[in-house]
C-alpha cells in the first residue's frame, strides 16, 4: 500500500533561506523538518572541517554522500508527513512535492554574512558571496559527477519560488497552498527581477520556459 503522508523537498540557492522557510513551514502544518544541512555541518563539525573543506573531501570520498543519500531515499516509504531540506531530496524521493527556492545572489551573499555562523564567518559580504559561488560550484560539480543531474534545472521542480522579497511566513504560506493545491499553482512565482531574468535565460534554453507569474 502507498503512503498517504505528504512530503515536500525543498532546495535551492545558498543564502535562499531553505532552513528559515522549513522551520515556518513546519510551525504551520505540525510536520518534522529533516535537513540534509544539518547532517552536513555535523559531519565537518566531527572531522575538524569547514563546510567547503567537507565538500572538497567529497569529492574523493563518495562515502559521505552516500550516507546521506540512504536516509533521503528511506525517507520515500515514511508514513509521516515530512519537509525535507536538501539540496538533492527531490532526487531520492519521486513522489514529494518539490520546491526550489531562488534568490538574488547579492541578497543570498548578505544573508549568509549577517548569519555568522560558527563554521561560516565572513569579514564582509563580498567575502560571503565568493564562498557562496565556490560552494555551489564545488556541490553542482559533485552532484553531477556522481548521479548526472543539474540541481539548477527548473524543470526537476514543481515549484520553483523566489525567496528575494518575501519573509519566511509568507513564503512558508505559498509552499503549504501549491503543496496542497498543486493543479492551480504556478510552476515558477518570481520577483519581477527574477521574472525578466529566467524570461531571457528561457530564450537562451538555459532554463526550462514554465508557467510563471510575478510576486506582489
Amino acid at each position: 500500500m502507498a503512503p498517504t503522508s505528504t512530503i515536500v523537498t525543498v532546495s535551492g540557492l545558498i543564502g535562499s533561506g531553505k532552513t528559515s522557510v522549513c522551520r515556518e513551514l513546519s510551525t504551520l502544518t505540525g510536520w518534522r523538518v529533516v535537513s540534509a544541512g544539518t547532517i552536513l555541518r555535523r559531519m565537518a563539525e566531527e572531522r575538524g572541517l569547514s563546510l567547503i573543506q567537507l565538500n572538497e573531501v567529497a569529492k574523493q570520498d563518495d562515502s559521505i554522500d552516500k550516507l546521506i543519500d540512504n536516509q533521503l531515499i528511506a525517507l520515500n516509504d515514511s508514513s509521516e508527513s515530512l519537509i525535507v531540506d536538501s539540496r538533492l531530496a527531490w532526487h531520492f524521493i519521486p513522489r514529494a512535492y518539490k520546491i526550489h527556492l531562488v534568490v538574488d545572489t547579492g541578497i543570498a551573499a548578505e544573508r549568509v554574512f549577517g548569519a555568522q555562523r560558527s563554521d561560516e564567518s565572513y569579514a564582509t559580504p563580498a567575502d560571503a558571496y565568493r564562498a557562496n559561488a565556490q560552494r555551489q560550484a564545488i556541490e553542482n560539480d559533485r552532484f553531477e559527477h556522481y548521479y548526472s543531474i543539474d540541481c539548477d534545472n527548473w524543470a526537476n521542480y514543481n515549484l520553483i519560488l523566489d525567496s528575494s522579497t518575501l519573509a519566511p511566513p509568507d513564503l512558508a504560506a505559498i509552499m503549504l497552498h501549491a503543496a496542497t493545491n498543486p493543479l492551480t499553482t504556478p510552476r515558477a512565482l518570481l520577483s519581477m527581477q527574477m521574472l525578466q531574468s529566467a524570461a531571457a535565460l528561457a530564450t537562451t534554453g538555459t532554463v526550462s520556459s514554465l508557467y510563471a507569474c510575478a510576486l506582489r
